[in-house]
Parts: C-alpha cells; sequence; structure tokens
C-alpha cells in the first residue's frame, strides 16, 4: 500500500511491525504507526538537507531565499522555530499567555518570506527547544507544555491523527531512501521530559527507550540525531548535554548500537562543527550547529564585535574543528551517495554564500578497534587573550562582591542605627512618663 505524507511516497509493506494507515479528509498528510520502526518512511532518496534554529517572527528573514536556492531534499527546525515566550530584557524572558503564544506561531508561520519558501513544496519536519516550548530553560514541569505542543504541531501541519500528537512530546524519527541510500532522522525533545534537579535527566524515560528502539532496529547507511541543545560542546554558560553528564554518557553509549552516527542542533546564536573522540562509539563523534537565522550575537548584551571576539579567543568549545560563525546562518548536509565510501558535507550559509565547510567519509563513522579521528581544529582561542579574559572576570567578579559586601554594611549600618536610635527614644520617653507619674503622685 503506497500513500502519501509530506508529498513523498511511503511503503507500509517495508515494516515487519503492524502498520495503520490515517489520512484526512482530502486523502492527503497519511502517517504509520510502526512500532519500533521508524516513526515515518519515504522511499525518495535524500541527499541536501538544510536545517536552522532560532527566527524570530519579528525580525527580518532574508535566509528563506538562499535556501530555496540550494535546493534541500528537507528541511529541519532544530528548536526556537518560533519566540512565544516574551523577553523582559536580555536572558529574561517571561511565561506569555496561551492566546499570546498562539499569536506568534501564526505570524511565523504566515511571515511572507517563510510562505514563499513553503511555497517550493520542500518538505518540512522539525523539534522543538525552550523558546517554542514557551518557557525559557523550560523542563517538563511547565504548566502549558502539552497545550502548546499542539500549537508546535500545528506549525508543522502535522496531521489530526498523526502519532506525534499522542505523544507528550515532539520526538519523532524519520526514514527517508532505498537500498543503499536509507537514511534515519531522528529527532529528540530536550524539554517535554527534561528533569534539571538530581537526578537530572534530559529525555525522560519513555524517550530513552524509543530511542534505544530506534537505534537498535531498522539500520540504515547513516543515522542523523538531532537536538535543539548542544550535545558535544563544554562552553560554559550555556544550555548542554554536559550539564546532565549521565545523559550525555548514555547518549553517546547508545551511538555504539550502529556505525554512521552524527549531530544536528541549534540553540546557541553561532554555529560551529565540533567533534569528540568516543571510546564508546568506537568512532569520532561530529556535531554541526547552526544557529541563529534572524539574530545571532546581536541578542546578547554585549556588542556584537565583542560577542564575536569572546567566542573565538575565549570560551572556545575544546570540540570545535572549525571557525565558529556569529553572522546569521543555516545549515546544509549534502551527501555524495555516489562516492565509495560515501561523503558527508557540512556547511554553514549565510545570506551572501557558504561561511563555512567540512567534509568527512563515512568510513572514518565505523566501529573500528583504533577508530579515527577528529580533524585538527582549523580555529584555535588565542592562549594569551583566554587567560587575561577569565583572570578579568574572576578579578571583576572579586571586586563586585566587595562593592555589594561594603554596600551591604552601609545599609545594615544605618538600619542597625536607625532601629537604635528608635528604640534609644523610646526608652527615654518611658523614663520621661515615669518621672511625670512620680511627680503627680508626690
Amino acid at each position: 500500500m503506497n500513500v502519501s505524507y509530506l508529498g513523498w511516497a511511503i511503503e507500509s509493506s517495508t515494516f515487519n511491525t503492524k502498520v495503520r494507515a490515517h489520512g484526512d479528509a482530502d486523502g492527503h498528510n497519511f502517517i504509520y504507526e510502526t512500532g519500533a520502526a521508524a516513526d515515518f518512511q519515504a522511499n525518495r532518496n535524500v541527499s541536501v538537507i538544510a536545517f536552522g534554529s532560532c527566527s524570530k517572527h519579528t525580525y527580518a528573514q532574508p535566509l528563506w531565499r538562499r535556501i530555496a536556492a540550494q535546493n534541500p531534499d528537507l528541511w529541519i527546525w532544530l528548536g526556537d522555530a518560533v519566540y512565544a515566550d516574551t523577553r523582559l530584557m536580555p536572558f529574561v524572558w517571561m511565561v506569555a499567555t496561551l492566546p499570546e503564544m498562539q499569536k506568534r506561531y501564526h505570524s511565523q508561520k504566515y511571515h511572507p518570506d517563510y510562505q514563499d519558501f513553503l511555497k517550493t513544496k520542500v518538505p518540512v519536519i522539525g523539534v522543538w527547544d525552550d523558546h517554542d516550548f514557551g518557557s525559557d530553560f523550560g523542563t517538563k514541569h511547565f504548566i502549558y507544555r502539552l497545550r502548546v505542543q499542539d500549537m508546535f504541531l500545528d506549525f508543522l501541519d502535522e496531521p489530526l491523527d498523526s502519532i506525534r500528537r499522542k505523544r507528550e512530546g515532539t520526538f519523532a524519527s524519520y526514514q527517508f531512501g532505498s537500498g543503499n541510500r536509507k537514511i534515519k532522522i531522528i529527532l529528540l525533545d530536550v524539554r517535554s521530559n527534561a528533569e534539571p534537579s538530581y537526578p537530572c535527566d534530559v529525555l525522560g524515560d519513555r524517550q530513552w527507550k524509543w530511542l534505544e528502539e530506534q537505534l537498535r532496529n531498522d539500520v540504515t547507511e547513516l543515522t542523523i540525531i538531532g537536538s535543539g541543545m548542544q550535545i558535544v560542546s563544554d562552553i560554559p554558560f550555556i544550555e548542554k548535554w554536559q550539564r546532565c553528564p549521565s545523559s550525555l554518557d548514555k547518549l553517546v553509549w547508545l551511538t555504539q548500537k550502529r556505525d554512521h552516527v552524527f549531530f544536528l542542533s541549534g540553540d546557541v546564536h553561532f554555529s560551529e562543527v565540533n567533534c569528540m573522540n568516543s571510546s564508546s562509539s568506537g568512532y569520532p563523534l561530529y556535531e554541526v550547529t547552526s544557529s541563529s537565522m534572524t539574530h545571532s550575537c546581536s541578542s546578547s548584551l554585549l556588542p556584537y564585535g565583542v560577542c564575536d571576539w569572546t567566542l573565538k579567543n575565549v570560551v572556545a568549545s575544546c570540540f570545535r574543528v572549525t571557525k565558529v560563525i556569529t553572522d546569521t546562518n543555516f545549515g546544509v548536509i549534502r551527501i555524495n551517495w555516489y562516492s565509495n565510501p560515501i561523503e558527508v558535507s557540512f556547511e554553514i550559509h549565510g545570506e551572501h554564500g557558504i561561511l563555512s565547510s567540512l567534509t568527512i567519509s563515512a568510513k572514518d563513522l565505523e566501529r573500528k578497534r583504533v577508530p579515527a579521528s577528529c580533524p585538527t581544529a582549523i580555529e584555535q582561542p588565542n592562549w594569551y587573550w583566554k587567560r587575561v579574559f577569565w583572570i578579568s572576570v574572576i578579578l571583576l567578579g572579586f571586586l563586585a562582591f566587595c562593592l555589594l559586601l561594603w554596600l551591604t554594611i552601609i545599609v545594615f549600618r544605618w538600619f542597625l542605627k536607625e532601629v537604635l536610635k528608635d528604640i534609644d527614644l523610646k526608652i527615654k520617653n518611658g523614663f520621661v512618663k515615669l518621672r511625670k507619674k512620680k511627680l503627680k503622685s508626690e
């Protein structure tokens, strides 16, 4: 049986598990429930995958024309497709009302530039991060998470009877291609089931079980795992998987269940390629981060030039192997199925062309006793300026602490003086009253 999903043919006979088809009144947008196999499957080969994150509906969005020019076979949202919460000041966000969130989803979906891109009929899939989730740094304790989930799936035009609408979370898996050109895309929801307190957890029990099944079954030539926040990064001050070491450890360990796995991510308002030499997986783990599509470094408290310099010279991840990109950007994965072995190119594009690129061989993503190594980093932070920066941060922090302590002592002394003055006055008044009473009695 063949039906249509995202404009592509889906072959249900490829699954050994029980399959159930659904459709709308027009007979379109069918999906399948497939057990441990991929949630969705399409036979069409995929060679060019575009992806991005962090797009504000109130900002200009010129990158959509550039994205369409790459003729992608697929577009992936990797979080913050919509800023549904309300920014009070830099780094301070407030949860918006549900009607206001709905308006913001509508504004992004019907943004003229995005609508022009949708008219190209490029299939769109995605997973959310904290801002389209509705709560900055949001976790499973966010009170609106299930209702906002429907808004997000509506934004993606997910069918009403989609399996994604029956889950607590937006995670999903897709398998594309046939023969020796199969590729699997696994999108992880790092918000809906996240537990920030001890013991911390990024995915939650149900999603971990689902992920293990996705990596154990249905082996493909390439496997892409997408996450809203960075996986292979140790940059301080940002949300990342390393904030929950046990979850990162488990994710890396799970990659050993198959060859040819790499990661995609967004969130951080800059772009880079990271690589970790992992003895657990038996091959280097690559991560391509693309962010942001509309505002990049300009959204921070620091001027753009300072933010750019800091990311290049001070807070660079030790896993970074390409230069960092701080301009607005999107990512492109190009797969050369005709080369032997298969080659995969990671590209970061800006409004006027390619800003960074790296090509790897699928052969280097195979488990070996002596695995391949990550490439040598193109751009290394300046050792001198990095030390100067952190020493300055420590000194400024110490001075700020001393200033705060000094102000606290001054305020406390003033408060204590006023309190004691008031007590002293009351005692004096008490003695005066006693003296007057004594005089009257005499």
